[in-house]
């Protein structure tokens, strides 16, 4: 196939000569800064208080799925005016390829891929996936493409065709990660399209992703014959698609608000009298209309993640702040617990050695001004050793022996203390903290404030 032609569409080459100086470029390449700074980055703020936090995409990520040979490649092709992807007949893409822009031409493979597109990894537990990924880096900065990841497919086809992989649960969580998924139909392969209706079905239903970025086209609208035959295969996809509510609940959800426009690839002689109408526009604007709303919720994601990270440092130091006390706590119990252990043992020690002992020898112990002192206290008791009777002062005794050991076990379980943050610590926390409720914040107004001048005029005032 030859280089897909130009066409003649609203979009034209205007916005490839805009998109350097794009504001919507412009904003989310600083919202991506203040992730990923090293020294104060969000993300690296973040791996402070145990939250993984990934940086924001700067493009969206638009996935293209649908039957075998309906064009899904050709599109890619003509939306980045480029011969990218193979397209025909035959089933061409056996695998997912990721088509961005970049500076240079290149071709990536898997692992290259899911280093590319971190956001992607979870691609990889789909089995046998990670080997039947690539990425298409192209220079091209037609249209809106800068701002743009394609996401194009593998062709489903209905039968008992196999794939190296799951390519259901690798489309469905496809889905999740896509800003917007575009579905295309062959009105040639009407009797091919119940696989892909299955699949659409699931991401309609999957109650991890939003039914409404899924859009559906007839492709190749130009070639499905008269105005009436491409009428009777219009309605025949929305019954398949919306009519069955009981089996296709997924799909219900969509309902009336389903459309499903026509578009196909302008020829470079297309003088405009086909009488097929061409939707392919408004394909080309709601891509527009997604990087601006990406861009609203990464502003949103921004101070989002801000306050919930200044959030996790106020509880990290609440709790660094308790663990002050537990510890205070943790030490006098052990003092006291130890010494009694301690003491109980000694103590019938003491009143078996002053027993034994002479006055004399005493004496020269505890000397004349304490002994009377230590008598009196070991003669008490005694007292209390006379009380038991005979026959259970040995239990007594081993019991003390054990209440003693019990008490000095114990009082090393309750002496262990929990880790505690430095001063340093301490102190580096509290001025991210600070920056976060601050200066990020404030910087996300005022990144607010330039895309909302930029939509409706520099006089604008926050």
């Amino acid at each position: 196939m030859s280089k897909p032609p130009r066409g003649s569409s609203r979009r034209g080459n205007a916005t490839a000569a805009a998109i350097a100086g794009d504001p919507a470029s412009v904003l989310l390449e600083e919202i991506y800064n203040l992730y990923v700074n090293e020294e104060h980055g969000l993300i690296k703020i973040a791996g402070l208080v145990n939250r993984e936090l990934l940086p924001p995409r700067q493009k969206i990520t638009v996935l293209l799925c649908g039957n075998h040979s309906s064009g899904k490649s050709s599109f890619i092709n003509w939306y980045i005016d480029e011969y990218v992807q193979k397209s025909g007949v035959a089933m061409v893409t056996s695998g997912f390829t990721f088509i961005t822009s970049g500076i240079k031409r290149q071709t990536l493979t898997g692992e290259a891929t899911v280093e590319l597109f971190p956001h992607m990894k979870g691609l990889e537990d789909c089995a046998g996936v990670a080997n039947c990924i690539t990425t298409e880096i192209v220079t091209s900065q037609h249209r809106s493409f800068p701002m743009i990841t394609f996401v194009d497919t593998p062709g489903l086809i209905d039968g008992d065709a196999k794939y190296p992989y799951d390519i259901d649960a690798a489309l469905l969580w496809l889905g999740r990660m896509a800003d917007v998924t575009l579905v295309f139909f062959d009105p040639i392969g009407q009797a091919l399209r119940k696989h892909t209706i299955d699949v659409v079905e699931k991401m309609c239903s999957d109650e991890h992703s939003d039914f409404r970025k899924m859009h559906f086209y007839l492709s190749k609208a130009d070639e499905a014959g008269s105005d009436r035959d491409r009428q009777k295969v219009i309605v025949q996809m929305a019954k398949e698609l919306f009519g069955d509510a009981q089996n296709r609940p997924g799909m219900a959800k969509v309902g009336t608000h389903a459309e499903i426009p026509t578009i196909y690839i302008p020829q470079d002689d297309d003088d405009g009298g086909k009488k097929c109408p061409n939707d392919i526009d408004d394909v080309c604007t709601l891509l527009d209309q997604t990087i601006k709303t990406t861009l609203q919720n990464t502003l949103n994601n921004l101070k989002s993640d801000a306050e919930e990270i200044a959030s996790k440092i106020d509880k990290r130091l609440s709790e660094d702040g308790n663990a002050s006390q537990h510890n205070l706590s943790a030490r006098v119990r052990g003092v006291v617990y130890t010494t009694i252990g301690l003491m109980l043992p000694l103590l019938f020690l003491l009143v078996k050695s002053v027993g034994a002992a002479s006055e004399a020898q005493l004496g020269k112990v505890f000397g004349p001004d304490v002994l009377p002192w230590v008598l009196q206290f070991c003669g008490a008791l005694e007292l209390v050793g006379v009380i038991v009777p005979e026959d259970y002062r040995f239990r007594s005794t081993a019991a003390l022996i054990g209440l003693s050991v019990i008490l000095f076990l114990y009082s090393t379980r309750i002496w262990s203390v929990k880790a505690r943050l430095t001063s340093v610590e301490k102190g580096r926390l509290t001025q991210y903290r600070e920056y976060l409720r601050n200066d990020v914040i404030m910087q996300q107004k005022k990144l607010y404030k330039e895309y909302l001048s930029a939509a409706v005029g520099a006089e604008y005032k926050l």
